[in-house]
């Protein structure tokens, strides 16, 4: 009978297992070679063909600047066309150098070729390759016609005359001169490059067809042993029934049977606890073995289809109560659903009564406590009378069994998984409760890594609002104690300063609560930025002054800068610092240097006890490399357009928006100048801020859909985003020496001057006011009940319209990269 049963089972797996995933390999094969090698090849074919093009194009500009002096009457037309020609000589590219640019006129009389200069002032009316193709004068033709274009002919490889190959070349004509300027690559170099990247993808092709032909072997042999196993089983059932009944009637712990509430079944260990004999428990109601008012909510719950969650119940004996933590789960006996519980008996050797230790210390603080499951689950496993109280009301005797999200906001919830997610604990937080009395509730809470405690649950300390200072000391302590010893929570924050230290300080903490007030009131946010910056400019200014009082007077002119969202006057609701100095160069014999590293660290202390923290990665004017002479900050700036490193590419996003808060506006205007002109004469760096730019992964998917970001919740990180439309505005304003630093300032000055499509720009001006507002919006609030992922939108908590506006700023992103890569990618 067995062997029937193989050769039918042997049958069905080949059509169940092997016959789909041939299939799949088939097509991947049909893919690789119908589609995606072809492809490829026209892709890389077309990208030699744009660089060559982008050459040619930048040489053909820089002849056009030569040709605009001669023009302007700087030079005469021999030396603007001899300082022309000798430029183009020297221009090399490609691996080793060896390609260049050869220029002929429209006669056509070769007038500059650097690896063949013996061509020049030859008429090339009548040369042809190997082929008898007279191509210069294609070139001729092509450029009169249309101003410029590709040409294919034979050429020799280098300085080997001997090794002719085919060539692609693209000319342009420049007009003021009528010389035709050109450049080319050889084309079988474009064929061994795609003839090893073919290899490769072959290579690696293969390898997932080996890989999955394994796992398709695997899959075979384990469904063939499950399916034979299965039958094995059947077999074995009847027989491990009664080895699972002898094994139950051993346990240590207490296991019942129950059917529609009655007791079917009990082993020893319960037997023992309810001081019973197994016939006086078999039919009595479950229900009644418990004592007091959990049956409420214990058994109902779980009856109810409700999760194996561990919960404390006691059980009525005949001579005593016996307190154990139960478990529950769902099965199915004779086509009947049932409920098998185990209790493990929670009574210590030296101690009648008691309760595990973490529970046991928390209950000495007085406040609510309460035992979640798990961060993810945030089922109640415990939650004494107090938090009972103040989670549910006075009235209702248990919350075991509940979720939290069921009783708080939901974002509130939302935002404390998302924290013990990331960061294990949540320090001080307000929670609200559900319900018409919508009491602010303050929160403790840490996911348990004591030994003597249930791992990976999560302990919380609640108490009511007004009790807030009083309760500092007690429940931080407290949860240092018994809940991680490892990681001692902070004491210092959580009240705000008793006493203000200086004036400044009072203004920045009077005007973040006027900005508050004033958005909760209609304030746009853009008008908000703009108040918090004056107050940020304020303290710097403070401290710049109390440096000098300390120091004595600087001994030259100098520059204090902000950088960043500080100059972009765009600052959040907790900003850092972001500064530098720049002072006038000296001879190197002046103590200048050592004067302003210690003013630097003076200002960035006083801001610091003003309420603006050190930047973390330490862009502040403290650093010596963020303290230089004029000179200096005009080399480390040229060094970062040259070099267009990723790490110097990163520095963009903070140094090139500054503007001078003290001292003299001229340093900051002129390095400005510096900026605007190496952008001018480097291109290609406008480039790779571009390429680095569109490597930000969208917020949005192809369906218009918001994309989740953030662990534990259906959030997204707001603050990439709008970096986002900051870089995007920015490399605009760098293209056309635009001052302003401010993005909606950029922005108006981008229309002004119409350098990009009304549409576009009203469109992302649009999309950045209402990111700016959100933006606050959502830190305020967190703010208010001390969340630190302040930038973190809750999706599931913003209304239709927000949603909406939402996906279509998120959605603008890809306009806003399509331009980009339009501008500054393609073209090169």
């Amino acid at each position: 009978m067995l062997k029937m049963m193989e050769k039918q089972q042997l049958v069905k797996m080949v059509l169940s297992f092997v016959l789909p995933p041939a299939l799949v390999i088939l097509l991947f094969t049909g893919a690789i070679s119908f589609y995606i090698v072809p492809s490829t090849e026209d892709a890389l074919m077309q990208k030699k063909k744009d660089t060559v093009r982008a050459i040619v194009v930048s040489a053909t500009s820089i002849l056009e600047k030569h040709a605009q002096m001669e023009s302007a009457g700087l030079v005469s037309l021999e030396k603007a066309q001899e300082l022309a020609l000798t430029e183009m000589r020297a221009l090399r590219y490609g691996a080793d150098n060896q390609e260049y640019v050869w220029i002929t006129d429209q006669k056509p009389m070769m007038l500059m070729h650097p690896f063949y200069p013996e061509m020049e002032g030859t008429m090339l009316d009548k040369y042809a390759d190997s082929r008898g193709d007279i191509f210069f004068n294609r070139s001729v033709a092509i450029t009169r016609q249309n101003g410029e274009g590709y040409i294919n002919y034979m050429w020799s490889k280098g300085r080997n005359v001997e090794e002719v190959v085919p060539k692609l070349s693209y000319v342009k004509l420049l007009k003021p001169w009528g010389w035709i300027v050109g450049s080319g690559i050889y084309l079988d170099d474009v064929q061994r490059e795609i003839r090893a990247f073919t290899l490769q993808l072959l290579m690696i092709s293969g390898l997932i067809g080996i890989v999955v032909l394994l796992l398709l072997l695997f899959v075979v042999h384990r469904g063939w042993k499950s399916e034979t196993g299965r039958y094995l089983a059947e077999e074995e059932l009847i027989r491990s029934r009664e080895r699972y009944q002898a094994l139950a009637h051993a346990s240590d712990e207490m296991i019942i049977l129950v059917i529609a509430g009655v007791v079917a079944g009990a082993n020893r260990k319960a037997c023992e606890n309810l001081e019973l004999k197994e016939g006086e428990l078999i039919g009595r109601n479950f229900v009644d073995l418990i004592a007091g008012d959990s049956k409420q909510t214990t058994l109902l719950s779980m009856e109810a289809g409700g999760e194996a969650t561990q919960i404390e119940v006691v059980f009525r004996g005949k001579s005593s109560d016996h307190r154990l933590m139960l478990s529950a789960e769902h099965a199915t006996v004779h086509d009947r659903p049932a409920i098998l519980y185990t209790g493990r008996s929670l009574r210590r050797p030296d101690q009648k009564e008691t309760v595990p230790i973490i529970r046991y210390l928390l209950m000495q603080s007085g406040f609510g406590i309460v035992l979640l499951d798990s961060p993810q689950n945030g089922k109640i496993v415990f939650a004494d009378q107090t938090a009972v109280s103040l989670l549910a009301g006075s009235g209702t005797q248990s919350l075991a069994g509940k979720s939290l999200n069921s009783l708080v906001r939901e974002a509130d919830w939302q935002r404390m998984l998302l924290q013990l997610t990331e960061d294990k604990r949540v320090d001080r937080v307000h929670i609200t409760k559900k319900g018409r009395n919508t009491q602010k509730i303050l929160a403790w809470a840490t996911i348990v890594d004591e030994e003597m405690a249930a791992k990976g649950q999560v302990a919380m300390v609640i108490l009511d609002d007004s009790l807030a200072e009083t309760a500092r000391q007690t429940v931080e302590d407290l949860l240092a104690a018994a809940i991680s010893p490892e990681r001692l929570l902070p004491g210092n924050n959580f009240l705000e300063k008793e006493t203000l230290t200086s004036t400044e300080e009072q203004h920045f903490l009077q005007a973040a609560t006027v900005v508050r007030v004033a958005l909760k009131t209609g304030l746009h946010a853009e008008k908000a930025t703009r108040i918090a910056a004056r107050a940020i400019d304020n303290i710097f200014q403070a401290g710049v002054a109390q440096a000098v009082d300390t120091l004595g007077s600087p001994p030259c002119p100098f520059a204090f800068l902000v950088l960043g969202s500080i100059g972009r006057q765009e600052p959040t609701m907790n900003p850092d610092q972001d500064t530098a100095i720049i002072y006038k160069t000296g001879d190197g014999s002046d103590q200048r240097e050592d004067y302003f590293r210690k003013f630097g660290v003076c200002v960035t202390a006083f801001a610091a006890t003003a309420g603006l923290p050190p930047c973390d990665a330490g862009n502040s004017a403290e650093n010596p490399d963020w303290c230089l002479s004029e000179a200096a900050w005009h080399r480390l700036f040229t060094t970062w357009i040259n070099d267009s490193l990723p790490e110097d590419l990163l520095k963009v996003n903070i140094f090139f928006d500054l503007r001078t808060v003290a001292g003299d506006d001229a340093f900051a205007r002129r390095l400005q100048q510096q900026i605007f002109k190496e952008v001018t004469a480097r291109p290609i760096f406008l480039y790779y801020l571009a390429q680095s730019t569109l490597d930000f992964r969208l917020p949005s998917d192809l369906l218009g859909r918001l994309r989740a970001e953030g662990p534990g919740a259906n959030s997204i990180n707001i603050k990439g985003t709008m970096l986002h439309f900051v870089n995007f505005i920015r490399i605009y304003a760098l293209q056309r020496g635009i001052a302003e630093t401010n993005t909606i300032d950029r922005l108006k000055a981008l229309a002004a001057g119409e350098y990009l499509p009304h549409d576009i720009l009203q469109d992302t001006l649009n999309a950045w006011k209402f990111l700016l507002q959100i933006r606050f919006n959502n830190q305020i609030e967190a703010q208010e009940k001390n969340f630190s992922h302040q930038n973190i939108i809750l999706l599931d908590e913003l209304d239709s319209w927000n949603t909406t506006m939402l996906k279509m700023a998120a959605g603008h992103v890809s306009n806003l990269q399509r331009r980009l890569s339009k501008d500054f990618v393609q073209r090169i």
